[in-house]
């Protein structure tokens, strides 16, 4: 279930020299949600056709059949294998641990995003 859901509007213009050539505002459906991993953290969200995950992982007993589940769920309502954006926020097992399996469901991965840890 949605954690968050609405629409995002925004503007595009252009311009053929100094004359405005399109100018539409633009929809989009988005929608956010915390996913059930027990401990640990996956949240996804959808703005149009872009998808995100920020942290996929579980510490819980069983910990890799919810992260696994919450996982197959994911994909099984976006329907296909393309993630445009994965955050990681840190490098703890309850946020990590189901990367692996994300990696098989969706193996296009555009950008990842995650901290620079100087030692």
């Amino acid at each position: 279930m949605p954690l968050i859901e609405g629409s995002i509007l925004y503007r595009t213009m252009m311009f053929r020299s100094s004359y405005l050539i399109k100018d539409e505002v633009q929809e989009l459906k988005s929608q956010f949600t915390f996913r059930n991993v027990g401990q640990g953290l996956f949240y996804t969200g959808k703005i149009g056709e872009f998808l995100l995950v920020y942290d996929c992982g579980s510490l819980s007993d069983n910990s890799l059949r919810y992260i696994t589940h919450s996982i197959e769920e994911f994909h099984n309502e976006v329907k296909t294998d393309k993630l445009g954006l994965l955050v990681i926020s840190h490098f703890d097992n309850d946020h990590i641990n189901g990367i692996p399996e994300l990696s098989k469901r969706f193996s296009k991965i555009d950008t990842l995003i995650m901290i620079l840890v100087f030692g």
